[in-house]
């Protein structure tokens, strides 16, 4: 989903860490967005953060979900279509299987979509999240995303965490995408403010979440590494 924003490309290159997992630091965690300035009700600037701020971020937080999906590298066949695609200027589909659940290893790489300008990833939810523990990677399944049926909408379950504050904010924000006021309209002021509630209010809730995940984390990685022995 990258961007290109040279404090990112600094801290990731200091810290020696991938790229994807600084920038998706910075988005879970930093005021990276100015809200409501635009004909949506955010948009990215990562230049309001500064290096400082993304280090100290980088060096304390452990989770996210809002990162790619982690691949096993394709191989064989699949590399010929990975390979195809990229020169077709297509997105690489993961094949069945080859999504990662476990350590990650250095071979292994986020499932890159170019989505920063039409979506902010913390407004949503994945199936997957992200750790990073003790200078490793891993990567657990953690929910599904379900149509409801005679609906025009899906919500997330998962059978460890209650996500029933996620599916409530979801609806929130479909109302507030819906009544978006520009710049310049009346009410624009007031609009703002709404915005910069809606995600305070949003970042409390995934904080919460986080602390039950890193708990799920630990239970995972201790049964993983059991098994591998």
């Amino acid at each position: 989903m990258f961007s290109t924003n040279e404090n990112i490309i600094h801290v990731s290159s200091k810290l020696k860490l991938p790229y994807w997992w600084v920038e998706s630091i910075a988005i879970e965690y930093l005021n990276c967005r100015e809200f409501a300035e635009h004909d949506e009700i955010w948009s990215f600037n990562f230049d309001l953060i500064s290096k400082q701020e993304l280090i100290e971020a980088v060096q304390t937080e452990k989770i996210v979900v809002s990162s790619p999906i982690i691949q096993y590298p394709p191989i064989g066949e699949g590399l010929l279509k990975s390979l195809k695609n990229y020169f077709l200027g297509q997105d690489y589909i993961a094949e069945p299987g080859s999504i990662i659940e476990g350590l990650v290893s250095h071979n292994d790489f986020p499932d890159e979509v170019e989505f920063l300008d039409f979506m902010d990833p913390i407004l949503s939810f994945f199936n997957y999240f992200q750790v990073y523990d003790d200078g490793k990677f891993w990567q657990w399944k953690i929910a599904e995303s379900t149509h409801i049926k005679g609906e025009s909408y899906s919500m997330w379950f998962s059978s460890k965490i209650d996500l029933t504050p996620i599916n409530e904010m979801e609806v929130k924000l479909g109302k507030l995408r819906d009544d978006i006021v520009n710049p310049g309209e009346q009410g624009h002021a007031e609009f703002k403010l709404e915005v910069e509630g809606y995600y305070r209010e949003l970042k409390r809730i995934r904080i919460g979440i986080f602390s039950n995940l890193w708990k799920i984390h630990l239970e995972n990685k201790n049964y993983w590494i059991r098994s591998q022995k």
